[in-house]
């Protein structure tokens, strides 16, 4: 069985709709992660050092500026939307469950 991911948690939470998303995705996280790591969005350092993964939770801006700031880290980015088009996002709280498994358990779907 392979080793639960740590996770860099990372959510908008300047939005009004973000905390109802991660009341609903962190038991799920938690359930399949080793850690959680909160981060909060910015320019500032990444904290979390040993994460495996990155779950981004925000609108198409959020994802891209993360994505940025992530980028020399080499982290794997799970998008989950709170936006209204969702472009960039691969889930939302209910897919997100519902492939949990796969997602942190080392065989991720393909999207």
């Amino acid at each position: 069985m392979a080793t639960p991911p740590n996770i860099l948690l990372i959510a908008d939470r300047d939005r009004s709709d973000v905390q109802d998303v991660l009341d609903s995705i962190e038991p799920v996280l938690r359930a399949h992660a080793g850690t959680v790591t909160h981060c909060p969005v910015g320019d500032d350092a990444i904290e979390g050092g040993d994460a495996d993964l990155a779950v981004i939770v925000g609108g198409d801006g959020t994802m891209i500026q993360q994505a940025r700031r992530l980028l020399e880290h080499e982290l794997p980015i799970v998008p989950i939307n709170c936006g209204r088009l969702g472009f960039l996002a691969s889930f939302d709280p209910i897919s997100l469950a519902d492939e949990a498994a796969g997602i942190f358990g080392g065989d991720p779907p393909r999207r």
